[in-house]
């Protein structure tokens, strides 16, 4: 962004809107239905393996007592 110089009279009001537009933000419901099941896949791939993982450490621990 360039600086913006503004010159008026010894009595002046200036006032300088910037907007904050981030394409991001600006998604139809169609476009963010796209969006969410990819990000939704990726959740449930990681719980899923996250999963697997308790159960077979759960398995391998109550494996290794020695009675």
């Amino acid at each position: 962004m360039t600086d913006q110089v503004i010159y008026c009279p010894d009595s002046c009001t200036v006032t300088v809107v910037h907007e904050f537009n981030n394409p991001l933000l600006n998604l139809s419901i169609q476009d963010a239905g796209l969006l969410m099941v990819p990000i939704t896949l990726v959740f449930c791939v990681a719980w899923g393996i996250r999963a697997m993982l308790r159960v077979v450490n759960t398995r391998s621990y109550e494996g290794n007592h020695d009675d």
